[in-house]
């Protein structure tokens, strides 16, 4: 039995209606042709013929014994046999098959929305490969139809557009942040029905739901609409036809909005190893009828989906290996100033608003995320001074950023550790005030810059009392979402604060991310894909961006991407490439840096994890020094 896939007359799974425009391009003439799959059931065709200037469809059924053939005409191995046949017989057809429409040079031919033949061809390759049956041509034509089956019934898990068994009221509060776009869809699973899904369409501002239940084959419908035999195929019938429903699907509401999915690294889906597990075991399951295919070939490593060049190895420290991290942070820590822990009592609530009398301002340091920011002195009310930073904001400035200000303030009053920058306090007059400690160095990027000199050991230390910060930052809910060299402040040569929590919020009890109420002005070159895509905060993403301020470290404050647009950067992240190793970059942090920038969140390590590490590689260089 030939394969229709690599014909260039076979469209693959296309409507009725696609095939009538395709046909309408040519002159029409008599016995033109085109060969297309059935939207709605496997293993059976459609051929599309014309005569007298009008488009006939022949349904090609696919028989029990596994032969194909027009109703009462004579039945053939595959669609390409039959096609053959009418070339010279009419046997129940209009006309003889004469002149081939073809598929636009460079187009495929659909298995599906998103996959084509080629890509099943491929997958099914690597499957029969994979479990040690040749790739012959016989073999894949065989087995074919049956991945074909297992795709379309599970690939729709992978989909935008699906989202898994939640509620009613959920669906349409999702199609809701979309602002009910016309055409925007979603499809989810019934509660515990078996193999029954609900399709949520927007139409005029409001969500339409319908029911697709499985009949005695196990096919899904609409009530009273055709069958299909999976989501796959409903979707890619309904995305060209709206038979039945109010409109035809148009936009996926993304499921990647609402949940982390991260990104295949593979461009054909198939090829995913979870998909290829399914596939070898349901080829398992006709061990008979592979035995001929596997007779006289031998097992061959399966070909490996393209990936990113491996990261330097990453060994993380056993939790044993805690006390040297102890250690050596506690070497690192220096006596905090003066006058920082009066307004800190433990257990205490405390008041952030301050006497204005108090306060004297001095010399501009540079600009905020809202507005100017002061050197200034406080008098505490023991009566001691201390130097301080102000934030400063005049109301007509900017309107409506005195209630973020103040949220600001809030969060920051509930913060207390020593490599955090530490709230004083607040004043509304005469102008609205955010009153913080001082690090009298500046930012750490700058800082760097001007000390090209200091060695790599010194700036891990800092870094790693960074990631001590981070870690207390974690265990209190919060997530920066702003954690970059320019936000690490220097207070002497050997101690480090973290500031500029403008863009943070509290995650609250129970929650695992913030969620981005509107994009607004990102650090996109110190964001995580998830933070991009499905603007998705986590501590998780917070140890990206530490990766990258990492690497702004270790390279002495040079730009991460220089000279790259958005776009560009994307793109580098989504074909799997990383920044490089800066020059005086030693292997094993650069391969810590590597493990931030993993893809997926899960497979990051936690900010007590990078802590081990680091203190562990500045133990074994202090060691060696010694």
């Amino acid at each position: 039995m030939a394969d229709p896939a690599s014909l260039p007359w076979f469209h693959g799974r296309i409507t009725r209606d696609t095939a009538e425009k395709c046909l309408h391009k040519t002159s029409m003439e008599d016995g033109t042709y085109l060969l297309r799959e059935s939207t709605s059931q496997i293993g059976s065709y459609v051929l599309s013929v014309c005569k007298d200037r009008k488009v006939v469809h022949y349904q090609i059924q696919k028989q029990p014994s596994g032969m194909v053939g027009i109703a009462d005409g004579p039945k053939f191995p595959g669609p390409v046999e039959l096609v053959n046949h009418h070339k010279t017989n009419l046997d129940g057809l209009m006309t003889k098959l004469s002149v081939a429409c073809n598929r636009l040079a460079g187009v495929k031919a659909k298995a599906y929305n998103d996959v084509s033949h080629d890509d099943l061809d491929e997958a099914t390759r690597v499957a029969l490969r994979d479990i040690g049956v040749g790739e012959s041509e016989e073999a894949v034509s065989r087995f074919k139809g049956d991945i074909l089956c297992v795709v379309g019934n599970i690939l729709h898990k992978k989909q935008p557009w699906f989202h898994g068994a939640i509620p009613r009221n959920e669906a349409d509060r999702r199609l809701e942040t979309h602002n009910f776009e016309e055409g925007m869809y979603l499809i989810r699973e019934r509660g515990s029905y078996r193999n029954s899904y609900v399709l949520g369409l927007c139409h005029q501002k409001k969500v339409y739901h319908y029911l697709f239940e499985p009949n005695d084959k196990g096919q899904l419908s609409i009530k009273a609409g055709r069958p299909f035999d999976n989501l796959m195929a409903v979707v890619n019938f309904y995305s060209q036809k709206s038979e039945g429903l109010l409109c035809t699907l148009k936009t996926p509401c993304d499921v990647r909005w609402f949940e982390f999915r991260p990104k295949m690294q593979s461009q054909n889906i198939l090829l995913h190893p979870e998909i290829q597990t399914e596939l070898r075991r349901t080829l398992s399951r006709s061990e008979s009828e592979l035995k001929k295919y596997r007779k006289g070939t031998t097992t061959t490593k399966p070909i490996v989906p393209t990936r990113p060049p491996p990261s330097p190895a990453f060994q993380p420290v056993a939790q044993s290996d805690k006390w040297k991290y102890e250690k050596i942070y506690e070497s690192s820590k220096v006596v905090m100033m003066e006058g920082f822990n009066s307004p800190f009592q433990k257990n205490k609530k405390r008041d952030i608003s301050l006497d204005p009398s108090r306060l004297s301002l001095g010399s501009d340091l540079g600009e905020g995320n809202f507005g100017s920011v002061k050197k200034g002195t406080y008098v505490l009310p023991k009566g001691n001074q201390i130097l301080v930073a102000v934030k400063t904001l005049k109301e007509e400035d900017i309107p409506g950023q005195k209630s973020e200000i103040l949220s600001e303030a809030n969060i920051m009053a509930h913060l207390d550790h020593p490599n955090i920058v530490r709230l004083i306090g607040v004043t509304q007059s005469p102008n609205f005030m955010l009153v913080m400690e001082l690090a009298p160095e500046g930012p750490l990027l700058g800082y760097l810059k001007k000390h090209r000199s200091m060695p790599m050991l010194n700036v891990l230390i800092l870094m790693l009392q960074v990631d001590e910060g981070m870690n207390y930052l974690e265990s209190q809910h919060f997530v920066h979402r702003d954690l970059a060299a320019r936000n690490i402040l220097v207070v002497s040569e050997n101690f480090v604060k973290i500031s500029d929590f403008g863009m943070s919020r509290a995650m609250g009890a129970g929650n695992e991310y913030y969620r981005a109420e509107r994009t607004g002005k990102w650090p996109l070159k110190w964001y995580a894909p998830e933070c991009i895509y499905y603007h998705k905060f986590t501590s998780k993403g917070d140890v990206w961006s530490y990766g990258v301020a990492l690497w702004e470290a270790v390279s002495y404050g040079m730009k991460p991407y220089q000279g790259m647009k958005g776009p560009q950067i994307v793109e580098m992240l989504d074909n799997g490439q990383r920044l490089s190793r800066p020059e005086r970059c030693p292997e094993e942090v650069y391969a810590l840096m590597r493990k931030c920038w993993e893809t997926n969140p899960d497979d990051r390590p936690t900010f007590h994890e990078i802590g081990l590490t680091l203190s562990a590689y500045i133990e074994r260089e202090r060691t060696k020094r010694k």
